[in-house]
């Protein structure tokens, strides 16, 4: 029959507030002498060998529950116990707040582990008589207040969160996703109107035909006349021509093009005495941007030319 025995240590505490009860933790360190005289050497924990966690003191060992569970591992000079808390338990909660209280406002947490001794041998180390533990049995790994072990430490811990901490973490995540959405919604309407963007571009590059026409209906042309008349003199210019355009779809007979449909033109450099109307204006229409061409001749900008053109759409009367 084996000696049972324990061995502790001490160290820092890490703690990450997810929900999983994972912890990992530096159990014992290989290659010194520990508080008790004893040397482990490397190989003396079987890797991947499974183990309950204890509450405080060992009490497996008193008949207390296990409040977690997992396997060990030699990693270098320590011996690293990779395990899960048993969340869904007094006792495991309660373990997970302990360590978590005593690695913040305390004293930090040192951890033993109970073990059958299965080779050993006695030996000098650095010119003192030890013990060297040659291959053990490692039956659980418990924290405690005072260890024998030397640098062992919690590497990380996934713990139990309070209802406060859960409700805290679904908000914090309702914002993010209340922010990815409107992140996702600007860069919707960002594509949408690149993509509008780029239509008008393209419309802007497909010209359209015209070609003159006499075929106009006389109430327009009644208009247009009327109002080179009317508004020609106080413009400055007289012998004003008026002639009618209509669109033209085959490109061979287009007699000019323009890059937006079009409702009335001028070419001062080259006919300063004639301005172009669409055929298809009403009266109205014809009155207005008869006056509006007439501006232009006259060499006032769009926007001037623009007004003057709303200014006769008021003062039209049949």
């Amino acid at each position: 029959m084996s000696q049972l025995d324990y061995k502790t240590g001490a160290g820092p505490l890490e703690l990450k507030s997810t929900s999983t009860g994972e912890i990992e933790a530096v159990f014992a360190s290989l290659n010194c002498i520990d508080h008790d005289g004893d040397v482990t050497l490397p190989g003396a924990f079987e890797g991947g060998a499974p183990v309950v966690i204890s509450a405080f003191g060992h009490q497996v060992w008193q008949g207390a529950l296990p409040v977690g569970a997992g396997t060990i591992h030699e990693v270098g000079n320590e011996a690293i116990l990779r395990g899960k808390l048993f969340l869904n338990t007094t006792g495991g909660r309660d373990t997970w707040t302990t360590l978590k209280e005593l690695s913040t406002d305390g004293p930090g947490v040192q951890f033993s582990y109970g073990y059958s001794v299965l080779d050993s041998e006695r030996g000098t180390f650095h010119g003192e008589s030890v013990r060297f533990l040659k291959r053990l049995k490692t039956h659980e790994v418990s924290p405690v207040l005072q260890a024998a072990g030397v640098g062992t430490r919690v590497l990380s811990m996934k713990g139990y969160r309070s209802v406060q901490e859960e409700l805290r973490a679904i908000h914090e995540q309702l914002l993010r996703d209340e922010v990815a959405d409107i992140a996702r919604k600007l860069d919707e309407d960002m594509r949408a109107d690149a993509v509008a963007q780029e239509l008008r571009d393209i419309a802007r590059t497909v010209s359209t035909g015209y070609r003159v026409t006499t075929a106009v209906p006389i109430a327009t042309k009644s208009a247009a006349l009327a109002s080179v008349e009317r508004y020609a003199p106080a413009l400055g210019l007289s012998g004003i021509g008026v002639k009618f355009f209509t669109e033209e779809p085959d490109p061979g007979r287009a007699e000019f093009h323009s890059l937006q449909r079009l409702n009335g033109c001028t070419w001062p450099n080259a006919d300063s005495h004639t301005i172009f109307l669409h055929s298809k204006l009403d009266a109205p229409g014809a009155f207005s941007y008869a006056r509006h061409e007439l501006a232009h001749l006259a060499g006032h900008n769009e926007d001037r030319a623009t007004l003057f053109g709303i200014a006769a759409r008021l003062e039209w009367t049949d």
